[in-house]
């Protein structure tokens, strides 16, 4: 075998050769060379992602999955990424995850799978109810209104203390 440079990315020759020589010096060569094909296949993923079901807006984003590929001729590289997303906790919103495998000669494939984050359709809870307030005089200063405060599952919340429209008759 003559030598040869192994370069799997832009393919090789190998040149096999014979030398038939008698007693004399006297000698005939064969050669043979053929050529290894270049790495030109994308390397195949080892199983696709699971499916993710939806999750709730308060939901942690789930877990993106290791996944693994394999190449005909080469070591290979699986890299994880998310897509750019908006966050609209309100409408909801779709989570792509991809993977792309790449090979030593910069083959590559991908791989995705996308769920959506719900919107959020529950209302705000009082953290607790307003005290009773007994009846006052028609003399009597209106009582002070109390500070309430509230929670929701996926965001900040703001209460507005007001009154209701009344009318003041103090002979009714």
């Amino acid at each position: 075998v003559d030598p040869y440079t192994v370069d799997i990315c832009a393919g090789y020759a190998i040149t096999y050769r014979w030398r038939a020589e008698d007693a004399c010096g006297n000698f005939t060569e064969e050669t043979q060379t053929f050529n290894v094909l270049p790495d030109t296949e994308a390397p195949v993923f080892d199983a696709l992602p699971s499916a993710i079901a939806d999750i709730s807006c308060d939901d942690v984003l789930p877990a993106q999955e290791t996944l693994t590929a394999t190449d005909d001729c080469s070591a290979v590289t699986v890299t994880p990424s998310v897509d750019p997303y908006t966050v609209d906790i309100c409408a909801g919103y779709a989570i792509t995850y991809r993977w792309t495998a790449t090979d030593e000669c910069g083959n590559s494939d991908e791989t995705s799978v996308t769920f959506n984050v719900l919107p959020d359709a529950a209302a705000p809870v009082f953290d607790s109810a307003p005290s009773a307030i007994a009846d006052i005089s028609c003399s009597d200063a209106l009582p002070l209104q109390e500070v309430l405060t509230a929670t929701d599952d996926c965001s900040a919340v703001t209460v507005t203390p007001s009154v209701d429209p009344y009318t003041v008759d103090i002979c009714a």
